[in-house]
């Protein structure tokens, strides 16, 4: 690896390790979001169980992909679909 941008890779094993772990920060919103919307019920609280479970499906899959594309194919996918699921979730909200 080029000693230039050996220092690209801790900030971007933060950002990674930040969308990881954003999704426990749904246990902040689930309250908000079942008040915005109180015939949502147990569906506002089952989401997180939802989301760790392709959590754990995606890794499962995911690291075969990883390895035949490599890691900056895999992190921009990963962005992208966490962007858009970010988005999708805000429109479902808001609706």
């Amino acid at each position: 690896m080029a000693r230039e941008h050996r220092w690209l890779i801790p900030p971007a094993a933060v950002a990674i390790h930040l969308c990881i772990g954003s999704v426990y920060a749904w246990s902040v919103f689930n309250k908000p979001v079942a008040a915005l919307h109180p015939s949502w019920g147990e569906a506002a609280a089952k989401t997180f169980s939802i989301a760790i479970f392709f959590l754990g499906v995606s890794a499962a899959f995911g690291g075969s992909w990883l390895e035949r594309h490599g890691p900056r194919k895999a992190a921009s996918l990963s962005a992208a679909l966490f962007g858009g699921g970010l988005m999708i979730g805000g429109l479902g909200v808001s609706m």
